[in-house]
C-alpha cells in the first residue's frame, strides 16, 4: 500500500472566524494543523461544518491523518473525520460522508468508492449545478456509478462541458490544484563584518566576486539566467544603498557580471564606509539554448558574436538599431531608428546568411538625408503642372557647369497630394510625382501653398529656367517675384 497524498479533514459544527489561505488566523484548529503539515487550506464552510485540506505530499499519510484526528479530539471537535486519497474529490467525500474516523482509499479504487454514493456527494465540487442534477435525474442517473458508466462522448453531447466535468469527478478524476506552488527564493548572498569599514573599490569587488560566484553556481544548477542584479551596501551608520546592475542579455556567466560590477564600483561614491555587501537576483529567465546545425559555420560563431555585441552594449559603446515604419504621410518622417532588444540582435546573428548574389525581391525607396532642391520644367495635364524634365539647382552666386545636363522624364505618375503636420502646428501640403528617367525611378514633389489646387496655364510653362541648356552662368528670373516660384524637390529614388 502506497501512502496517499491528499488529506481532507471535516469538522462539523461552528469553527469560528475564517482563517487565511494558509490556515492561520482566528481558527485554532487550522493553526494547530500547521504543526503537522507544511500547508493547510480551508476549502469551504457552512452551517454544518468546515472542510480543511492538509498537505500530506511526501509525508506518511496515515500518520498525518492520525495526528490530525488527534488534534480534533484534543480541541473537543467531536465527529471530525479524515479522508485520504490520491484524488482530492475522493478525499473530500470520504471526510464528509465516511463511516469511520479515518477513511483511506487505495490507489485505483477511487471510482469504486464513489460508485454507490448519490450524486449529491459532489454538490460542493466545481462541476456541480442544480440544473445539471435535475437533468441527470430526468434520465435516471442517480449515483456516481450511474454517471461514470456512461461514455464521454454521450455525456458531452447531452450535457455539455458541465456534464463532462462532473462525469470526470464521478470517476474519481480530479486535477484541481489544491495547494498553490510555493515560489522558490531567488538566488542571493550577503556578507557583513563589524571589525572595520571600507570604501576601497578593490576590497568591495573582492567581496562581491565571492558572492557572485555562489549566485552564478545556483543559477547554473537550475538552468537559469539573470538579467538584473541588486547590489546592496550596508554602511557604518546602518543605512543601506542599493544599485541595480543590468546586463544587455540574461546570463549566468560570472565573468560578464563581474565586469559590470567592477564598472559600477569604479563610478560609485558612498557617503560612509561599508560594513556589509549583499547581492540578489531580481528575476530569472530560462537558459536560451536554440537548436542549430553544427556544420553551419555561421551558427558556430553566433555565440562569440552575441558576446561581443553584449559587451559593447554593456560598456555603452554602441546600440544596435533597426528601422521602424509608421503611417506618417511624409516619407522622411515615415521611418525612424529604434533601439533593438538583445533578443532581436541574437535572432539576427543566428539566422542563416543570405546566399551570395541573392537580392531581396521588389524595389526599395531610398530617401535622401534632406530633400534636394531642383529646377523643373512642367506642362499642364489634367488642370495641373506635370514635370517633363529637371536639373540640379545651384546655390546663390554659384556658376553652373558648362553643359549642365537636363534629366528628361520619360513617364510621370501622379499627382499624389498629401497634407500633414496639423498635430505639430505647421501644415505641410505636397504634390508627389513618381518619374521614370533613363537611369532611375525618381520621387519628385512640390510644395503647395494654402488653397493651391494644382492649376496652371494652357501652354507649356517653365519654372525658374528655360528649356534650353544652361549657359555658363545660371539664368536669373527678374520679371517674376522669387517668392511666387514653385518649389520642387527630389525626395529619393527606387532601386
Amino acid at each position: 500500500w502506497r501512502p496517499m497524498t491528499f488529506g481532507a479533514l471535516w469538522s462539523p459544527g461552528s469553527t469560528g472566524a475564517a482563517p487565511d489561505a494558509e490556515g492561520a488566523g482566528a481558527d485554532p484548529l487550522a493553526a494547530a494543523l500547521l504543526g503537522i503539515a507544511p500547508h493547510v487550506v480551508v476549502a469551504e464552510s457552512d452551517e454544518r461544518g468546515r472542510l480543511y485540506w492538509v498537505d500530506a505530499r511526501g509525508l506518511p499519510a496515515r500518520r498525518v491523518a492520525e495526528d490530525a484526528s488527534g488534534l480534533t479530539v484534543s480541541l473537543g471537535r467531536d465527529g471530525a473525520r479524515v479522508g485520504i486519497s490520491r484524488s482530492p474529490v475522493v478525499a473530500a467525500v470520504a471526510a464528509r460522508h465516511g463511516a469511520a474516523r479515518i477513511v483511506s482509499v487505495r490507489r485505483g479504487a477511487e471510482a469504486a468508492y464513489l460508485a454507490p454514493r448519490p450524486l449529491s456527494v459532489l454538490a460542493t465540487t466545481p462541476g456541480w449545478s442544480p440544473k445539471l442534477a435535475i437533468a441527470l435525474g430526468d434520465v435516471g442517473v442517480e449515483t456516481c456509478g450511474d454517471l461514470a458508466t456512461l461514455g464521454a462522448d454521450a455525456v458531452e453531447v447531452r450535457f455539455g462541458a458541465e456534464g463532462t466535468a462532473l462525469w470526470k469527478l464521478a470517476r474519481g478524476e480530479d486535477d484541481r490544484r489544491i495547494f498553490a506552488l510555493t515560489p522558490r527564493a531567488l538566488p542571493s548572498a550577503s556578507l557583513e563584518w563589524l571589525e572595520f569599514q571600507t570604501d576601497d573599490p578593490e576590497r568591495l569587488l573582492f567581496v562581491a566576486n565571492r558572492l557572485l560566484e555562489r549566485i552564478c553556481e545556483e543559477l547554473q544548477q537550475w538552468g537559469e539566467t539573470a538579467r538584473v542584479l541588486t547590489l546592496r551596501f550596508t554602511l557604518a551608520d546602518r543605512s543601506t544603498v542599493d544599485r541595480k546592475i543590468r546586463g544587455a542579455r540574461a546570463s549566468a556567466d560570472r565573468a560578464s557580471w563581474l565586469r559590470l560590477l567592477r564598472a559600477e564600483l569604479e563610478r560609485l561614491r558612498l557617503p560612509d564606509g561599508v560594513t556589509g555587501v549583499a547581492l540578489r537576483v531580481e528575476s530569472v529567465h530560462e537558459l536560451d539554448t536554440p537548436q542549430g546545425d553544427l556544420f553551419d559555420q555561421g551558427f558556430q560563431s553566433a555565440a562569440a558574436a552575441e558576446s561581443a555585441i553584449a559587451r559593447l552594449a554593456d560598456d555603452e559603446m554602441g546600440h544596435a538599431v533597426r528601422l521602424a515604419t509608421s503611417a506618417h504621410a511624409l516619407p522622411e518622417k515615415r521611418l525612424r531608428w529604434r533601439p533593438m532588444e538583445f533578443r532581436e540582435v541574437a535572432a539576427v546573428v543566428r539566422e542563416p546568411g543570405r546566399e551570395e548574389g541573392e537580392r531581396p525581391m521588389g524595389l526599395s525607396l531610398r530617401l535622401l538625408p534632406e530633400p534636394q532642391r531642383v529646377i523643373v520644367t512642367t506642362r499642364e495635364r489634367r488642370g495641373g503642372p506635370m514635370p517633363v524634365r529637371y536639373r540640379e539647382r545651384l546655390p546663390p552666386n554659384a556658376r553652373a557647369r558648362r553643359g549642365l545636363p537636363l534629366v528628361e522624364v520619360i513617364a510621370a505618375a501622379g499627382p499624389d497630394r498629401v497634407s500633414a503636420g496639423l498635430e505639430e502646428g505647421t501644415r505641410v501640403s505636397r504634390e508627389y510625382w513618381t518619374c521614370l528617367t533613363e537611369e532611375a525611378l525618381v520621387l519628385l514633389f512640390r510644395d503647395l501653398p494654402n488653397g493651391d489646387e494644382g492649376g496652371g496655364t494652357s501652354e507649356e510653362r517653365e519654372v525658374a529656367v528655360s528649356e534650353a541648356p544652361a549657359e555658363p552662368e545660371e539664368p536669373r528670373v527678374e520679371a517674376r517675384d522669387p517668392d511666387q516660384l514653385e518649389l520642387w524637390f527630389v525626395q529619393g529614388w527606387w532601386d
